[in-house]
């Protein structure tokens, strides 16, 4: 990758609330660039079985398989800069058009990665003004996740919408961000409650009150098809002193476990 697509990538990561590894792994085998990436998917656990001195243990067959995951999503940008060569195109200018790339494209990312996760995950409808608090429907979420087999080792996440998160904020059960360590509150998480890490995630789905489920039963794959240049538009002729910066990315989500991402909906 080329130095002004490292500028666009650093951007686009910081600006994310769905972020690699907290949302959605990047696990998978390779390059998005082609079209298909493959997704290793573990089906069961490897057999561990006693062992007989005399006669050795039987043979197990491995349980990984490989889910294709089509990439099937193109961006681009290609934004004209007037009256600027590329060789005289000021730093400034550069960077800001860059940063703007990268903002509008995490962006867009993050609205369909978002919308992948409602559209393959578990839908449920809960009653917010019964009987149960926001901590109890957030408990029996947690207990879904468990039972399916869904990892608690302090990855789990929780993207809530504003109207949730305010709610979430009067329950006592609720931790801040302030009591959390540099490392995860790097990650934009704004709190933890029944060992979910806490995201705010602004979602025009109507109804929703969140999202909650495990880097590792979700996948992102992507990767600048045409990484990002300035190219000197002199040889077109519709153009007079002017530059551009260009750049194609591709990418695609998807959820490998639908019951280990659960969308929580207000009935």
């Amino acid at each position: 990758m080329n130095g002004y697509s490292d500028l666009v990538t650093a951007k686009l990561r910081k600006t994310e609330v769905l972020k690699d590894n907290v949302v959605f792994s990047v696990y998978y085998e390779g390059n998005a660039s082609a079209g298909i990436v493959k997704i290793p998917v573990r089906d069961a656990e490897a057999v561990v079985a006693d062992y007989d001195r005399a006669t050795g243990v039987a043979p197990t067959a491995a349980a990984t398989t490989y889910v294709n995951l089509v990439v099937d999503r193109d961006k681009a940008v290609n934004e004209i800069i007037d009256g600027f060569d590329a060789a005289n195109v000021p730093d400034n200018m550069i960077a800001d058009r860059l940063d703007s790339a990268g903002y509008r494209l995490a962006i867009t990312i993050d609205n369909e990665g978002a919308g992948v996760l409602l559209g393959e995950g578990t839908t449920e409808e809960v009653t917010l003004d019964g009987d149960e608090s926001v901590y109890d429907i957030i408990i029996n979420t947690r207990t879904a996740l468990s039972k399916a087999n869904v990892p608690n080792d302090g990855r789990r996440y929780l993207l809530v919408t504003p109207d949730f998160y305010a709610r979430l904020l009067k329950d006592p059960n609720f931790i801040g961000a302030s009591s959390l360590g540099d490392d995860i509150r790097q990650t934009g998480c704004i709190g933890k409650v029944a060992g979910f890490n806490v995201y705010e995630w602004n979602d025009s789905a109507e109804n929703l009150l969140y999202i909650a489920g495990h880097p590792s039963f979700a996948v992102r794959a992507r990767e600048f098809s045409v990484p990002v240049k300035l190219v000197n538009l002199d040889g077109d002729s519709r153009f007079i002193g002017a530059s551009a910066v260009k750049g194609r990315m591709v990418y695609a989500h998807t959820v490998l476990k639908p019951e280990a991402v659960r969308c929580v909906y207000s009935a």
